[in-house]
């Protein structure tokens, strides 16, 4: 991880959307970053909202592995909640925005991917709205 200090715009803009409003539908801002040479754009989401979309993508597929897959997710994120409840751990672990609906950008061109999780250390540019 980095010695930098992470924007705090950016940080605020994901807490936002972890904020449940109570619904089945995810508290979403539409945005577009740069990371270590890429352009993503898309939904930003609440972790819980990316882990849903992640794992329908995995139950949707055939493959034989999805049911190991999707129990694979689930106990990361368990482990995760535990991690970061933990006070001594508290600022350490790495901080991640989460994108569905997501985009990549290589010059003129724009490729649908698969809902992306992007570390907000290595963000260097960011802006509301997105590529369409």
């Amino acid at each position: 991880m980095q010695n930098k200090v992470t924007d705090l715009y950016l940080i605020s803009l994901q807490s936002l959307v972890e904020v449940s409003d109570g619904t089945e539908e995810p508290n979403k801002s539409s945005i577009t970053v740069a990371c270590q040479g890429a352009v993503y754009s898309g939904s930003l989401v609440s972790e819980e909202a990316w882990r849903r979309e992640i794992l329908d993508n995995v139950l949707t597929a055939s493959d034989t592995g999805t049911e190991v897959l999707s129990r694979v997710i689930e106990s990361a994120a368990e482990q995760l909640s535990k991690i970061s409840s933990k006070e001594e751990n508290n600022g350490k672990l790495e901080r991640y925005i989460h994108l569905i609906d997501a985009k990549l950008v290589s010059g003129a061109e724009v490729f649908d991917i698969a809902p992306v999780r992007i570390a907000i250390s290595s963000v260097s540019a960011w802006s509301l709205g997105s590529f369409r």
